[in-house]
């Protein structure tokens, strides 16, 4: 959400870190997450707004652009952790809102047996979906 230049990263409803500033964002109340806006990483030619967390968490989120449907301006796009794993908005509504979210992980075996290549990536699709939105202020 942008309110007055301040832009807001709402997760999970009631939790929002507040940014000041046009890009890169200065975070308020002492939190050490970063917020920057620009050249989105999937080639589609458009702009996205990125939060990375203190342990290095990157998740996207739509910009505002007019072009988009309103329902998915400012919506999550994407998570990567920094052990690998990655949750991707894939699908969604004509009207913007999200239809199905894709999960992949990268496992590794915890004993001393090889992995022979038999197991390298895990991956999980759900119908439900989780929403952290960008909410402007």
């Amino acid at each position: 959400m942008v309110i007055d230049g301040a832009v807001g990263i709402v997760y999970g409803g009631t939790n929002t870190t507040w940014f000041d500033g046009s890009g890169p964002y200065t975070a308020r109340l002492g939190s050490l997450g970063t917020l920057t806006y620009g050249a989105a990483d999937d080639s589609s030619g458009t702009n996205e707004y990125v939060h990375t967390s203190e342990d290095g968490t990157q998740t996207r989120f739509f910009d505002f652009d007019s072009g988009l449907p309103a329902a998915l301006r400012g919506t999550f796009k994407s998570l990567q952790t920094p052990g690998g794993e990655r949750i991707v908005a894939v699908d969604h509504e004509t009207d913007g809102r999200l239809k199905e979210l894709r999960r992949s992980v990268t496992e590794g075996f915890d004993d001393d047996r090889p992995n022979l290549g038999l197991m390298p990536n895990v991956g999980r699709r759900r119908r439900q979906c989780a929403e952290a939105r960008l909410r402007d202020a």
